[in-house]
């Protein structure tokens, strides 16, 4: 599993993909997007400030992909073959 931040390009991987994700830009003028992990999950998660009703100021979490089990994302469930085209990699526990 990797986890970046700062490419402009937020990543969250589909079903098949490489555990790979990115939080893209990170800090916006009015919030931060970020990757959270709770417990055995994993999300992308936007918090933003906005007014309520009243005017007041409030900070939103908001959900944009997962939760996910972060089990999905282990590398043991991506072998991938080697240069060579033959072999798979193995991975003990």
């Amino acid at each position: 599993m990797l986890i970046c931040g700062h490419t402009h390009r937020p990543r969250f991987p589909k079903n098949g993909e490489l555990p790979y994700f990115n939080t893209g830009c990170g800090i916006h003028t009015k919030g931060i997007t970020g990757i959270e992990i709770i417990g055995d999950k994993i999300l992308m998660v936007d918090w933003r400030i906005r007014s309520d009703d009243m005017g007041g100021l409030e900070i939103v979490r908001t959900v944009m992909r997962g939760p996910e089990s972060i089990e999905k994302y282990n590398i043991r469930n991506f072998p991938y073959k080697r240069r060579s085209g033959q072999t798979q990699a193995k991975y003990k526990k």
